[in-house]
């Protein structure tokens, strides 16, 4: 399959799983994963497709501010294999407690910070804004206009129950229209 298959039956693919995940707490598994960027890369080029999706974890065992150095080395480190196939990485933040909780620090889970560790990360990464993970970090319309148009790699559109905080699953979504998130905000901002 090619990008001229994929138009001759007017698909577009508008992003793809990232083979490598800066964030997973193990190196060799990072390393390993790396070794298959460049593939994953040439392959998404390959379909006409310019981006990737990742997620971060939003705890960890090592300080926050060592952990965070870590993750920006390893964005580093991929940065020159997606410049070369101009690939953007959208990066999730996870804000459930049940993920913030996991491990011994919290660590990014918000819009604004995840918008931050990309631009220390460099352009080939930016955000991937999901209603759902905005809703349940506490986000406002006002994260999403300060991300900007340039840093909102990948968007998520869905709809959260309302429920308690610690008892939120990351698998408990609804269709848009169907909870409590603000919908109309969330999409006038990205038009905006």
């Amino acid at each position: 399959m090619c990008s001229s298959d994929l138009a001759e039956l007017k698909l577009k693919v508008g992003f793809l799983g990232c083979p490598t995940n800066p964030g997973v707490p193990e190196e060799a598994v990072f390393k390993t994963a790396l070794g298959r960027l460049d593939e994953a890369c040439a392959f998404a080029a390959e379909i006409g497709c310019s981006r990737m999706m990742t997620t971060v974890l939003s705890s960890t065992d090592i300080a926050p501010e060592e952990w965070r150095k870590i993750v920006l080395d390893r964005m580093h480190t991929m940065a020159p294999i997606l410049e070369r196939h101009k690939i953007r990485v959208a990066v999730e933040n996870l804000a459930p407690l049940h993920f913030r909780k996991r491990l011994k620090f919290e660590f990014l889970y918000t819009v604004p910070e995840i918008v931050a560790l990309c631009k220390d990360g460099g352009p080939s990464f930016g955000l991937c804004l999901d209603a759902w993970h905005w809703h349940h970090s506490g986000g406002t319309v006002k994260d999403i206009l300060d991300a900007g148009k340039s840093q909102v790699v990948a968007v998520h559109l869905d709809d959260a129950r309302k429920q308690p905080a610690g008892q939120v699953q990351d698998s408990q979504r609804v269709m848009p229209g169907e909870g409590v998130i603000n919908l109309t905000g969330f999409l006038r901002a990205l038009r905006q």
